[in-house]
């Protein structure tokens, strides 16, 4: 039990340190100039722009997400950290299903029930704020009392293999997240596929200066990974200016954007 529990403690708090730091650095979210159409932006742009129009609005999520992250990562300050984060999962995992996100919403779920299940486990500590002390005292001798059984032996202690085949499986499991995780801020922190697209369509003989960027949105790879995008560009002054869709793509957050194809759109 302790073992599950250490884990649920490990994905929580390295999961929401990363969300945290993207935020922090600026990632993550859309900031600095874009429109909104109802009739063409899809709800998770409207989310990331909201919360993008303040940057320091953004990096105050961010600190919501990291210094709880990091108190989850002490025994003695675990139980703070999962009751910071717990309406910060909860509140996380509505938006996304009510705004329509991808399949991310479903780790935020699990986050969510992760995060539940730490606050549950340390329910000795919370009953305090819930009862007053005398009925504290007294569940806590009915739980001595029905733990306490005189006939068990001392059981002795057990090899020194079980704790360290723990620290190897829990070393195989922080590297299996820390992989995707610095993807994820790698992807975050640099830049967009903005540029790579406008420096296409440069490349094909369209004026620099008549370009401007109308909107983009990822198609493909929520996590970092086979990652494809859409940008939107708008070539041309007038009242009806050439819109034209670049299709671009990312193998992981340690590439650069590269287009793959351009096309007007109707």
């Amino acid at each position: 039990m302790r073992i599950a529990l250490l884990l649920c403690r490990l994905i929580v708090a390295l999961a929401f340190i990363t969300y945290g730091l993207v935020k922090i650095l600026g990632g993550q979210f859309y900031h600095g100039d874009w429109v909104i159409d109802s009739r063409t932006t899809d709800p998770t742009s409207l989310v990331w722009c909201f919360f993008g129009y303040s940057p320091v609005y953004a990096r105050l999520i961010g600190l919501g997400e990291f210094i709880p992250g990091l108190l989850l990562l002490f025994p003695r300050t675990k139980t703070l950290g999962a009751l910071a984060l717990l309406p910060v999962t909860l509140n996380i995992t509505v938006m996304d299903f009510c705004f329509g996100f991808p399949a991310v919403k479903y780790t935020s779920l699990w986050l969510s029930i992760l995060t539940v299940t730490l606050v549950a486990s340390d329910y000795r500590k919370l009953r305090p704020i819930f009862w007053d002390d005398a009925r504290v005292d007294r569940l806590d001798r009915l739980e001595q009392q029905t733990a306490a059984d005189p006939s068990r032996a001392a059981v002795p202690a057990t090899p020194a293999t079980r704790p360290r085949l723990t620290w190897i499986v829990l070393g195989v499991m922080a590297l299996v997240l820390l992989v995707p995780l610095g993807n994820l801020i790698a992807i975050n922190v640099t830049p967009g596929p903005e540029k790579a697209a406008l420096a296409h369509c440069v490349a094909e003989g369209w004026n620099e200066s008549e370009l401007s960027v109308r909107k983009w949105r990822r198609t493909r790879g929520d996590w970092g990974f086979g990652m494809e995008a859409e940008v939107e560009i708008a070539a041309g002054d007038g009242d009806r200016p050439t819109v034209l869709r670049v299709r671009l793509r990312r193998p992981n957050g340690g590439a650069a954007w590269q287009a793959v194809g351009v096309e007007r759109a109707e």
